[in-house]
């Protein structure tokens, strides 16, 4: 998981100077060239930069990506997927950029979701701005403690499984305390899938395969639950 991990986060920098295109060159094809010719890594504090022609990379929001001194070997990966882009670049080969479809699927799906569990639990939840992971505050962790050792085996029992399948403890805190229905836990954890889908397409039966697997497996949580 840790490498798959760290393999998206060089993904997603090979498009984090997508927004800032637009202002280095005109026309839509030009955007789409190679604009820089060194490639650079810069250690600035306790964080590593990439820079590209002495430019620091910037996330779609406009923040430097720094990256913590202790993944120097992650920096080093995204300075070398950038250096060997080669005189265009192709969408495909962007395949973790922020598309329109995943801004407006999240919007839909998790912005209420994180809304609901602010207010019920009155706990403050941070939003990722960056593509690096966003530490939650530590009254928050505390107040959920408290909410799960209030849960019988049970609910405790869904909640591992539902948290394991759908890869969030707020999805699976939402599913088991019925706040969700499993159709609505299963979109909500499938977002990054579902807006592949509807920008390049399905694939022939993956996509189904994967949305039955995942229902299935937040159906048996809710099973768990009611017995």
């Amino acid at each position: 998981m840790d490498l798959l991990r760290q393999r998206l986060i060089v993904c997603h920098s090979l498009v984090a100077f997508a927004s800032y295109l637009d202002s280095l060159t005109t026309g839509a094809e030009a955007t789409k060239k190679r604009f820089w010719n060194d490639v650079g890594l810069e250690k600035r504090g306790s964080t590593y930069v990439v820079t590209l022609d002495k430019r620091p990379l910037k996330t779609p929001s406009g923040k430097v990506l720094a990256l913590p001194e202790n993944k120097s070997m992650m920096a080093s990966l995204i300075a070398a997927e950038w250096d060997h882009q080669e005189k265009l670049l192709k969408p495909h080969a962007l395949p973790a950029d922020y598309p329109p479809q995943l801004e407006r699927l999240q919007a839909e799906h998790w912005d209420p979701l994180l809304e609901w569990a602010r207010k019920t639990y009155d706990v403050e939840i941070n939003k990722a701005e960056s593509l690096l992971f966003s530490a939650q505050p530590e009254a928050t962790k505390e107040k959920f403690r408290q909410v799960i050792g209030r849960f019988d085996q049970w609910q405790l029992a869904a909640l591992e499984r539902a948290t394991y399948t759908t890869k969030s403890f707020i999805i699976g805190l939402a599913l088991v305390v019925k706040h969700l229905t499993v159709e609505q836990a299963a979109l909500a954890a499938t977002v990054e899938v579902c807006s592949q889908i509807e920008r390049w397409g399905e694939v022939e039966d993956s996509a189904s395969l994967q949305a039955a697997s995942m229902i299935g497996s937040d159906y048996s949580c809710s099973l768990q639950h009611t017995m």
